[in-house]
């Protein structure tokens, strides 16, 4: 089975789905696409301690870009 999730970006990936159908413990396939580079820089950089005007200097100085956050449908092939 190959799965089509879209990218976020309005493009599309392909993955594997699950080749086998389990009766006492069926999968779930992944409905998640990978992050992008940079995805979560601002969610790491913030657990890790940085406030929001130390994340904000990078991005103005061009370290990082700033975060974006983009819904993901799944659908089988």
């Amino acid at each position: 089975m190959v799965l089509d999730v879209e990218d976020g970006l309005g493009g599309h990936a392909r993955g594997l789905g699950l080749p086998v159908t389990l009766s006492r413990t069926p999968a779930t396939p992944t409905t998640t696409k990978a992050p992008h580079v940079g995805e979560h820089s601002t969610q790491v950089l913030t657990e890790f301690g940085f406030s929001d005007a130390e994340i904000n200097a990078l991005v103005e100085a061009g370290v990082m870009s700033p975060a974006t956050q983009v819904p993901t449908q799944v659908t089988t092939i």
